[in-house]
């Protein structure tokens, strides 16, 4: 598949334009972002939408095609285009963001309130309450001992090394393991 793609960039003269990453660091994930004009998001089969939620944070316009869970991620936020939509759609959609400035404004308006649902007292409000709704009963917070001598041991299993959102959720928490202790 990426070889089709190198070919089409090579055919249409756009090699000084296109710029494949691959994985890079987390410090040039974030310099992307910061450089970019708009986040556009094409997949058919994203999951949660972890990179639909990094660009709104960092204020980007999102413009996604409305497939698996994306409509869903963007809720009031973000240019969603139809499932089905052309790459005449999108370059549309990315022409009208950068010919108006109070629609884009207004849409990482609308995109930093629907970041709100994700804030970590509201998936742990919504957590707690739907265990509670199928009948788990859960413990209530327990403050460990202090025991100077013990130490606790920690492992995460999963990929860390990449951009794939578990991995980031997996890398993330382990950074977070390690600054508590």
């Amino acid at each position: 598949y990426k070889a089709l793609i190198d070919q089409k960039v090579i055919a249409l003269g756009l090699q000084n334009q296109v710029l494949f990453t691959g994985k890079v660091s987390d410090e040039k994930l974030i310099g992307l972002y910061r450089s970019a004009d708009v986040f556009v998001c094409l997949s058919a089969h994203e999951g949660f939408g972890m990179p639909l939620i990094e660009a709104m944070r960092y204020k980007l316009p999102v413009v996604a095609r409305a497939s698996s869970n994306i409509a869903d991620t963007l809720g009031v936020g973000g240019f969603l285009l139809p499932a089905h939509s052309t790459a005449l759609d999108c370059a549309n959609a990315i022409w009208t963001l950068s010919r108006e400035p109070g629609l884009r404004r207004q849409m990482i308006e609308r995109q930093l309130i629907n970041l709100q649902r994700f804030s970590l007292s509201t998936v742990k409000t919504q957590l707690i309450n739907y265990l509670c709704s199928i009948q788990i009963n859960l413990p209530l917070p327990v403050t460990p001992a202090v025991h100077p001598n013990e130490t606790e041991d920690w492992q995460i299993e999963g990929p860390f090394d990449s951009s794939y959102s578990l991995a980031i959720v997996n890398r993330e928490l382990a950074k977070a393991l390690d600054q508590q202790h």
